[in-house]
C-alpha cells in the first residue's frame, strides 16, 4: 500500500513540474522547462572539503551566485513553479474578475472574480478606511464580564482570528476513519514561545510591542502604547505555560481526548459552556486536547488576568488578522514587522500576487476549478495517469525479483 501512495505522490509531482500544456497536449514532446536534470557539478564548491563543510562543497559556487528575489525570503525549484503557477493564475482570475459582472450568480467565475477584484480595488479600500472592522472591535470593547470573554475567544476560530485556546476539526489520530474536535495552545503573535523566553529574541520582542502601538494607533485606539504593554504582557504570560517544539513532536503525549463535561473539572477558569457554544461545538461530547498544561495554564489566565488586557488582546489580534485587507498604511506597518523583521523578506510583494494569492486562500476549490479546465486538459489527465501506471508496472517488474522481500 505503501509503495502506490508513494508513487502516485512522486507521479503527481512529476507530472506538475512538467506541466507546459494549455489547452491541449503538444504532439511532440516539448522541451524541458528547466533544463537538464542531475548533479549540478558547476554549483559545487571543490576549494572546500567534503568533510569540513559538506553543503559549502555540494552547493557552495551555487550559493554564492543565487539572487533571491526582494519579495522573497527564499528561493529555489518549488519557488519557480509556485511563481508559474502563481502567473496562470492570475490570468484566470484577472479574466473572472472582468466577466463577474456578466456571470451567472453563484457561478466560480463570479466569485472567484468579485473576490480578486474587490482586493484590487484599493481606493474602495482606502475610503472605507477602519469601517469595516468596527462591528468587532465594538463588541470587543463592550466585553463586561468572563462569560463574554468566553464567548468572545470562542467565536474567534470562525472569524480568521488565532486564539490562545485554539479549537479545530481534523482526522482523528488515532481513528483516521473519523474527524474529532481538537483544541490546542495559541494565540501568540509572535512565530512560538521562544521568541518571549530566549534572550536572542530581545530586540524582536521590543519591535513587536512597537508594532502593536503602531497598529493601535492606526486603528484609533486610545492610548496605543499602554493598549501595546498589556497586550505583551498577556502574550508573554500564555508562551510561559506553552509547550516547547521539542515536546510538541511527541506525538502520543498529544493524543488525550476529553469528555466535554470534564472540561470545567480539567480547566477551571472558563466558561466552557460559552465558549463550546459560541464555536459551535457544543454538539460535541468529545474534544482531543493537544497540549493539557498549556491548555490548563491559559484558561486559570482567562480567569485571573484582567479583563482590560484581553479586550486589548481581542481588539489586536483582530486588527492584525486583517491588516493585510485593510488601507496602505496597515498593509505597510503589518509587512515591516511580518514581512522584514520576521521573515527578513525586504519588499513586499506586488498587489496582484497577494490578491491571486488571498483568492486562491479563501476560494481554493473555485479557483482550483477554473485552473484544472485552463491547464490541465483531460489529455494531461491521461498522460499523467500513464506514467503512474508505468512507474508502478515497472516497481511491480523489479520486486518481483527480490526473492529477500515478501
Amino acid at each position: 500500500m505503501n509503495k502506490y501512495r508513494l508513487l502516485r505522490s512522486v507521479s503527481a509531482t512529476m507530472a506538475i513540474a512538467a506541466l507546459p500544456l494549455s489547452s491541449a497536449v503538444a504532439a511532440v514532446a516539448p522541451a524541458p522547462v528547466y533544463g537538464a536534470f542531475g548533479i549540478d557539478t558547476a554549483g559545487m564548491d571543490r576549494n572546500v572539503r567534503p568533510g569540513d563543510d559538506f553543503v559549502a562543497y555540494a552547493g557552495g559556487t551555487y550559493m554564492a551566485g543565487l539572487q533571491i528575489p526582494a519579495d522573497r525570503s527564499n528561493y529555489g525549484m518549488f519557488t519557480k513553479l509556485r511563481d508559474l503557477s502563481q502567473e496562470r493564475t492570475r490570468t484566470i482570475v484577472e479574466a473572472a474578475a472582468s466577466a463577474a459582472p456578466g456571470a451567472a450568480n453563484g457561478s466560480e467565475t463570479q466569485k472567484v472574480g468579485d473576490y480578486y477584484a474587490s482586493f484590487m480595488d484599493e481606493a474602495a479600500i482606502e475610503a472605507k478606511g477602519i469601517a469595516p472592522l468596527q462591528p468587532r472591535l465594538a463588541a470587543i470593547a463592550a466585553i463586561a464580564d468572563r462569560g463574554a470573554l468566553a464567548r468572545a475567544l470562542g467565536a474567534s476560530g470562525s472569524q480568521g482570528i488565532g486564539s490562545p485556546l485554539g479549537i479545530g476539526f481534523r482526522q482523528d489520530l488515532k481513528n483516521p476513519d473519523n474527524f474529532a474536535v481538537y483544541m490546542r495552545q495559541g494565540g501568540l503573535g509572535l512565530p512560538d514561545r521562544d521568541y518571549y523566553l530566549d534572550e536572542k529574541f530581545a530586540a524582536v520582542r521590543t519591535k513587536y510591542q512597537a508594532h502593536i502601538a503602531t497598529m493601535f494607533g492606526l486603528a484609533g485606539i486610545a492610548d496605543p502604547a499602554a493598549r501595546a504593554a498589556e497586550v505583551y504582557a498577556l502574550e508573554a504570560q500564555i508562551a510561559a505555560v506553552h509547550w516547547p517544539r521539542a515536546k510538541l513532536r511527541q506525538v502520543d503525549q498529544t493524543y488525550n481526548p476529553v469528555d466535554a463535561t470534564a472540561l470545567p473539572a480539567q480547566f477551571p477558569g472558563v466558561d466552557w459552556t460559552a465558549l463550546r457554544t459560541a464555536a459551535g461545538i457544543d454538539g460535541q461530547t468529545r474534544l482531543i486536547v493537544s497540549n493539557p498544561s498549556a491548555i490548563a495554564g491559559t484558561a486559570k489566565l482567562v480567569a485571573t488576568a484582567p479583563l482590560s488586557a484581553w479586550k486589548a488582546y481581542l481588539a489586536w489580534r483582530t486588527i492584525d488578522a486583517a491588516a493585510p485587507y485593510l488601507p496602505k498604511a496597515f498593509v505597510d506597518a503589518d509587512f515591516a514587522f511580518g514581512g522584514t523583521v520576521l521573515s527578513g523578506t525586504p519588499e513586499i510583494q506586488p498587489r496582484w500576487k497577494r490578491g491571486v494569492d488571498f483568492t486562491s486562500g479563501a476560494l481554493g476549490e473555485s479557483a482550483g476549478k477554473l485552473y484544472v479546465d485552463k491547464y490541465f486538459p483531460p489529455q494531461a489527465k491521461a498522460k499523467a495517469d500513464e506514467l503512474v501506471r508505468n512507474v508502478i508496472a515497472a516497481m511491480d517488474a523489479r520486486l518481483a525479483n527480490l526473492a529477500w522481500m515478501d
